[in-house]
């Protein structure tokens, strides 16, 4: 779990790389809490569903399956692409998908460096 000593001590080095890409002090606050808000909502979705799995006595694939068996009922011709994207949207790799994410930001953020 990353404390708050820890982040006073990751810091100063994200200032300096930020400060360093060329962004304006007054966006330097931004950036932080998109990354901020980025990880917390990450975390928090994560924990709400591990809390619902222990709830049910249910293991994370028992869920998965649970959601797929849902929308495999749905009508074809009405959510095609539900369908398509259950087996992706009910059974996620949580590292590979916050990494992604990640990425995305810091690369949308790359794009906006003056």
């Amino acid at each position: 779990m990353l404390r708050r000593a820890d982040i006073i001590t990751i810091l100063p080095q994200f200032l300096i790389d930020v400060i360093a890409a060329g962004f304006d002090d007054s966006q330097i606050p931004w950036i932080a809490s998109i990354l901020k808000n980025y990880v917390l909502g990450f975390v928090a979705e994560e924990t709400r569903l591990v809390s619902w799995a222990d709830q049910s006595d249910a293991t994370p694939e028992q869920f998965s399956q649970e959601y797929q068996q849902m929308y495999s009922i749905l009508p074809k011709e009405q959510f095609p692409n539900i369908i398509r994207l259950a087996t992706y949207t009910t059974s996620t790799d949580w590292q590979q998908e916050f990494h992604f994410g990640l990425s995305v930001l810091i690369d949308g953020l790359s794009a906006k460096k003056p």
